[in-house]
């Protein structure tokens, strides 16, 4: 295989390489915006030892352990009441994997797994986000220093099956020759309405760069489903404002929402977390033989699903909306009163946040985000 033509041909999109980390840390330590995150992140510390520090970091591995991982423990110790997880079992240290996740944060979601690995002996992944986030210079060596991987979005049908194609190429690249693993999202953008549900296209696109065999081709991949869960969802207002403002018309985002999305969902109180790491799909792939071409990625997705929905960790606030939205007593036994009481005090604050004139519409909206993981779950079993 013909290396020099594979890196030219990512060059766009793939991580910064160790060579290339001295450089982009000299330019965010000259960035202005690297002072908000240190008064945040790093108080204890004043701007001119934390540019130093910056500017004395020469790998990847260093700027996760340094900066990334730092900031994210303080942010976790700051707005969870505890990340759990469980599942390490299933990862074979002898393979590499692509981990699908379900999404419900821009930021989060990866990163609390990417920790998650580091504190218990297994080395971080890749992580594949959108072109939307690395909107300047700055975002880019932030995000391409911390292993990430560019997904060109927004182009014409043309220019999008080509992306597309070079993406499936450097998946299976990374996986196969690189030996590294990968994060990657279930679809494209947050989860809005709780409904965990893996994109088809997603599959497809896995498969494009494999061959003509597709289950061959995607059990190269080695695929992990991966659930994460948070007692309260981030940016639970901002997406229940978003599902009302795009009922009769697509929504259209505002100049830097991405990056208030970002903000609010790092600096939001979110409880409890907890992410599970399913079991390969490899073991199941036998399921989906003598299935035609046009439904077998929707089979594979279906595959991704039951995981997730199975693994995804239902709290006191899912049950307690499931039973406001269906006025029922159906699931009284996990929550008390009290933090009924508290889950409704909290929803009427943030609606009020919203300042738009439809309570009861937006009430709904509201708890349909924390109640469909249960409306999901229910589904699931009464399928079995």
């Amino acid at each position: 295989m013909n290396t020099t033509n594979l890196n030219s041909e990512f060059d766009k999109i793939r991580p910064y390489h160790n060579d290339e980390i001295p450089e982009a840390m000299q330019r965010i330590a000259d960035a202005h915006e690297i002072g908000n995150i240190a008064s945040f992140l790093f108080s204890e510390m004043n701007q001119t030892e934390f540019r130093d520090m910056i500017r004395n970091i020469e790998t990847t591995e260093e700027f996760q352990k340094l900066l990334a991982a730092k900031a994210f423990h303080k942010i976790v110790k700051q707005t969870t009441r505890g990340v759990t997880i469980k599942g390490f079992e299933n990862i074979d240290t002898l393979k590499n994997h692509i981990f699908v996740m379900n999404h419900r944060d821009i930021v989060l979601d990866s990163t609390l797994f990417q920790i998650a690995l580091m504190e218990h002996g297994f080395k971080t992944t890749e992580i594949c986000i959108g072109d939307n986030l690395m909107p300047s210079q700055f975002f880019t060596d932030i995000w391409r220093s911390n292993k990430m991987v560019k997904v060109i979005r927004g182009a014409s049908i043309r220019e999008t099956l080509q992306n597309s194609l070079i993406f499936s190429r450097y998946l299976r690249n990374t996986i196969v020759n690189k030996h590294e693993s990968i994060w990657i999202a279930q679809r494209n953008g947050r989860t809005k309405d709780g409904l965990d549900i893996t994109d088809p296209a997603l599959i497809k696109m896995f498969a494009m760069s494999g061959t003509n065999d597709v289950l061959t081709s995607i059990a190269e991949l080695n695929i992990i489903p991966v659930a994460i869960s948070y007692q309260i969802e981030p940016c639970d207002w901002m997406k229940t404002r978003e599902l009302f403002l795009s009922k009769d018309a697509p929504y259209q985002k505002s100049p830097n929402e991405d990056f208030q999305s970002i903000l609010t969902g790092i600096m939001q109180k979110k409880g409890e977390v907890h992410i599970a790491i399913g079991t390969p799909i490899n073991s199941e792939l036998e399921s989906c033989k003598n299935i035609p071409n046009q439904a077998i990625f929707k089979e594979i997705a279906k595959l991704i699903d039951n995981q997730i929905i199975q693994n995804y960790k239902l709290f006191d606030t899912n049950y307690i909306a499931y039973d406001l939205l269906n006025r029922t007593d159906k699931y009284t036994a996990h929550y008390t009163e009290e933090t009924k009481e508290q889950f409704i005090i909290n929803m009427n604050e943030k609606i009020a946040q919203i300042g738009l004139k439809f309570y009861p519409e937006l009430c709904n909206l509201f708890c349909k985000i924390y109640a469909n993981p249960v409306f999901s779950r229910d589904s699931r079993n009464q399928d079995i």
